[in-house]
């Protein structure tokens, strides 16, 4: 029988405006606070966000209780 000896931390997701295939863990992750709206470049800052290394875009990633410990 498998077990999980420790739970992986490691996420995985595709960024929209590039399509790189992107692995990133918590500590990647940034919090803009409150869905922000800026003016001038008529952008929204997500609450939860990585950045794309490839193209700098923001993606947004949804944060749950176990990446809060």
């Amino acid at each position: 029988m498998i077990e999980i000896l420790e739970r992986g931390t490691r996420k995985q997701c595709t960024c929209e405006n590039c399509g790189a295939e992107l692995s990133y863990e918590k500590d990647d992750i940034r919090s803009g606070g409150v869905r922000s709206f800026n003016l001038i470049l008529l952008s929204a800052t997500p609450p939860n966000y990585i950045i794309c290394p490839q193209c700098k875009h923001l993606i947004a990633v949804e944060v749950d209780e176990n990446d809060l410990r």
